[in-house]
């Protein structure tokens, strides 16, 4: 139970982060462009992590060379659709779209990848079929999203 509570209140600071994140990328894209403002972003997001990974790494057993060559490849790009969420989220709030909508709205597209990845399976994801409850889940999700955009 202490390991989800942790888990939960690790997500909301990840998305209180992900907001800051937009916000701040959105300034900057003001002053030069959405791509630039995301390879700034990237290039001090990946100072920040490697100086958290001297900091923070703890001795793991080493793989063996088996195990790395079994990777699938594609595990690697994970910065990229990280890209795209930078430069799209800052050209919709430079193109006057409020934060708050920004994030509602892509609540509602990573709520409908899951859907399809949990469906399918897809990138190695378990399996598991929509439930009823999950199709309601969407439109009251769409719904909140519609009173945050037009409510402000």
């Amino acid at each position: 139970m202490t390991d989800n509570i942790k888990n939960v209140f690790v997500a909301i600071l990840s998305g209180f982060f992900l907001t800051l994140m937009f916000q701040s990328n959105s300034n900057l894209s003001g002053q030069t462009s959405p791509v630039i403002a995301s390879w700034l972003a990237h290039g001090t997001g990946m100072l920040c992590s490697f100086i958290l990974v001297i900091l923070l790494i703890k001795k793991a057993p080493s793989k063996s060379n088996t195990q790395v060559s079994k990777r699938h490849k594609w595990l690697y790009l994970g910065g990229i659709p990280g890209s795209f969420t930078v430069i799209l989220a800052t050209m919709a709030i430079n193109g006057g779209i409020p934060l708050s909508s920004t994030i509602a709205l892509s609540l509602v597209g990573q709520l409908l990848f899951g859907f399809i990845s949990d469906h399918f399976g897809l990138f190695g994801s378990t399996k598991r079929k929509l439930s009823r409850s999950s199709l309601y889940i969407f439109p009251l999700i769409i719904s909140g999203c519609f009173l945050i955009i037009y409510s402000l």
